[in-house]
């Protein structure tokens, strides 16, 4: 590794969606895998980052530098701290997609020393609405904010938030709760039809641009990081629960080859993946500065402490 951060290639975030199960039902998720007949096994996924540490350069150019685990929930894997630490000790960034619940004191203490990023989803301050959308059962608000306590108390990870509009959500203003939780990054999502994915959310994805922006709009002064639904399809590289690429792009979910037989480039290129629409969609901020521990060291510093645009 290098000590600039983009000096060996573009880097760029991989998702690796471990698992389909999760203890909610949000009726609007983008990825249910409910086409997706089963998973690998820990010895499979800890395969999985090893063959990702080996082939994390892409097309010549994109430089694999951020894991990110999500599901499902992924904090459901009682072996999920175990693939941190080989992620980060292989030198990757890490990230942990969550719904919050399962952010206790006991996964801290096993995987906070190499976990870098927490992302919270968090889409209401009303927790009827939040229930309706099948986000909790009445208190995930509360238990967002008992998350965030919990990281703090223990020295990190870092945070950021995750918000998906929806139909239902778009008018409300959740200034207040957004500075509760004091993301160092806030990402805004336009709720986006999928097909196979979230066709019973019904009505909640009838959301219109102008809906849209006008939420966008009400939460400039926060500085949020904007996905629209055109940034969303095709903007993202990601692994499904059996180690196989896939894509979105074409408003259904596609899956490429096992990427431990044919590695992460060609399971890629099978899918389509548009590294330009990663870059296009700000695909690429300083998530470098600030980093856990690592076995090796091998860390690419951040080139600034500034929030992505």
């Amino acid at each position: 590794m290098t000590t600039d951060f983009f000096a060996s290639g573009v880097p760029v975030t991989l998702n690796l969606h471990l698992t389909a199960r999760c203890n909610y039902d949000c009726t609007f998720c983008f990825a249910t895998f409910t086409d997706v007949p089963g998973t690998l096994d820990k010895h499979d996924q800890l395969r999985l980052i090893d063959a990702v540490t080996r082939g994390r350069v892409l097309l010549g150019r994109f430089v694999v530098d951020k894991l990110t685990f999500a599901g499902g929930e992924p904090t459901l894997l009682r072996h999920l701290p175990e693939l941190i630490r080989a992620a980060k000790d292989a030198g990757f960034t890490t990230c942990v997609v969550t719904n919050g619940t399962g952010v206790n004191d006991e996964f801290l203490a096993a995987a906070g020393h190499w976990l870098d990023w927490v992302t919270l989803s968090l889409d209401s301050a009303d927790e009827t609405v939040n229930a309706a959308m099948g986000r909790g059962r009445g208190k995930h608000v509360a238990g967002v904010l008992r998350a965030v306590a919990r990281i703090r108390k223990h020295g990190g990870p870092r945070v950021r938030m995750n918000t998906v509009v929806t139909a239902t959500t778009w008018s409300e203003d959740l200034s207040g709760v957004v500075r509760a939780v004091a993301p160092e990054r806030w990402k805004i999502l336009q709720a986006t039809r999928v097909e196979g994915q979230n066709d019973r959310a019904g009505t909640l994805l009838d959301l219109t641009p102008d809906q849209f922006a006008s939420f966008v709009e009400r939460h400039r002064a926060l500085n949020p990081v904007v996905e629209d639904a055109d940034a969303i399809r095709g903007g993202y590289l990601m692994v499904d629960p059996l180690g196989r690429a896939f894509s979105n792009a074409p408003g259904r979910l596609i899956y490429g080859s096992p990427v431990l037989k044919v590695g992460l480039e060609t399971s890629a290129r099978e899918v389509g993946w548009d590294p330009d629409k990663f870059l296009e969609r700000g695909g690429v901020w300083d998530w470098r500065a600030g980093d856990r521990g690592t076995a090796n060291g091998d860390l690419l510093p951040r080139r600034n402490g500034g929030m992505a645009p």
